[in-house]
């Protein structure tokens, strides 16, 4: 009887309302919102996409595949069983020249829009013409299955009614009939794969936990919910709390905007990664950043302020100043500077460095096929040929809040610096070519992903130098 009646608890608790909670990052990969910095369809690059539900109710989530320049190419609903997985992957099927970009999947998980699907069960959902061919996904759980049960709902009915619920049944008029509150127990994995060079990373994924206490389940082609509609139990109040921790701990804090809250959980003011760009054994690295809430700033939410660039040695020297540069991208042959620049004075939300070998516009030779990126080459004019070799690159987030930068400002004043980024490094080397019994040699190439450590500075009310 004690072991039944400790099961009836569990279930009990697995289908009841999501306890309130301020917005803070996960701890274990696990949350109601995931941010994967980045995907690529371009240089040979496929990318590979895993969404995992870890619990045993039936959950909803919202994707959204959205590119370099902030633009939403695609949105889809995602329907999860109990403990289910759904696997797609993002392809071009042309070339880099004349594209056909699509999301492919042969997993039976009910999505919506229902796509086309051929005899093997296969759906190829095309995208619309990109820009950049990469940039990032950001996934959001809507709210689990109830169907007034005792026990939590673990499965969905087919997806031919799920989509009728939205033309004529309950879904049509309140999307919400039905659901109960997000628990936090989703999971992503993206994998970044060139078969041709034999290249395969995993970005971390950012999760976050507490990012809604009710139920944001809408149609397919709703614009809501996304990473600005935090709720936690005072936001209909206009305060919305997130829990932000550093060296020192965790601190709650109160936030006029939901968007707001979120920012604070990922602001940080320095960035730095490892990196090896020896030409001896064919080093390159990339430095991606992503700020996922740049596509939400606008007059009520921005965060101003210059990313500065910079390469230190082996031996800590730093390889080039935080001298402000003019705010256009540095050609070739200049020093690194401020090179990409915060709200208005940025090109993009998604930006890649790289460092290595030049690419001289071939989109094989690019580490992850973005050939927008800013390309800083080892033997760079009036840097000497070692200065770029290897070492730690670093990015700082400069801002002065006694002028007219907007930074983070809490509802009761607290101020939280630095800028909302998710980001990763990426390492590739190769040692030459392998003789293989059968067929044509290939390169023997190594490709590790470091996430970005993230730094704090002590605040001040000037801008750095």
């Amino acid at each position: 009887m004690q072991r039944i009646g400790l099961a009836l608890l569990l279930l009990a608790i697995a289908s009841g309302p999501a306890l309130a909670a301020p917005v803070a990052l996960s701890a274990d990969g696990e949350g109601s919102a995931l941010i994967a910095p980045f995907w690529s369809v371009r240089g040979g690059h496929d990318a590979l996409l895993s969404l995992r539900n870890n619990s045993d109710a039936a959950t909803s989530a919202k994707l959204r595949l959205v590119e370099a320049d902030g633009v939403e190419v695609l949105s889809l609903n995602v329907y999860l069983d109990a403990q289910d997985t759904w696997v797609a992957a993002l392809t071009n099927a042309g070339t880099d020249q004349a594209p056909e970009d699509e999301l492919i999947t042969a997993d039976a998980t009910c999505i919506l829009p229902a796509p086309t699907r051929d005899d093997a069960g296969v759906a190829r959902i095309e995208l619309p013409p990109l820009v950049h061919g990469h940039g990032y996904l950001e996934i959001i759980e809507m709210g689990r299955a109830d169907f007034g049960l005792s026990i939590a709902t673990t499965s969905w009915p087919d997806c031919d009614e799920l989509a009728e619920r939205f033309e004529t049944g309950d879904w049509r008029d309140d999307p919400s009939v039905g659901l109960i509150p997000a628990i936090g127990w989703l999971s992503a994995t993206v994998q970044i794969i060139n078969v041709g060079v034999g290249g395969m990373v995993s970005p971390e994924v950012a999760a976050l936990r507490g990012f809604s206490d009710i139920v944001q389940h809408t149609s397919p082609d709703s614009e809501v919910p996304n990473l600005s509609t935090a709720h936690t139990a005072d936001t209909d109040a206009g305060r919305t709390e997130s829990r932000v921790c550093d060296g020192e701990g965790c601190s709650v804090y109160a936030w006029n905007l939901p968007v707001e809250a979120v920012a604070s959980v990922l602001a940080a003011q320095r960035f730095e990664a490892s990196y090896s760009a020896n030409p001896a054994i064919r080093g390159k690295a990339a430095f991606v950043y992503t700020r996922p809430l740049a596509r939400f700033e606008g007059e009520a939410f921005g965060i101003d302020g210059n990313a500065l660039l910079a390469a230190r040695g082996r031996d800590a020297e730093l390889r080039a100043g935080y001298d402000v540069c003019v705010p256009v991208p540095p050609v070739v042959g200049r020093p690194i500077c401020g090179t990409r620049f915060i709200q208005g004075r940025r090109t993009r939300p998604v930006d890649v460095v790289h460092l290595g070998e030049p690419v001289t516009g071939a989109p094989e030779r690019s580490l992850l096929g973005t050939l927008d990126a800013l390309i800083l080459e080892t033997s760079i004019t009036g840097i000497g040929v070692d200065d770029l070799i290897a070492g730690e690159f670093e990015l700082l987030i400069s801002q002065n809040t006694e002028g007219d930068d907007r930074v983070l400002t809490s509802a009761d004043g607290q101020i939280v610096r630095g800028d909302p980024v998710v980001g990763f490094a990426v390492q590739q080397f190769s040692n030459g070519r392998l003789e293989l019994p059968v067929g044509d040699p290939v390169l023997s190439n190594y490709r590790v992903v470091e996430p970005l450590i993230h730094l704090s500075i002590e605040p001040s009310g000037t801008e750095e130098e």
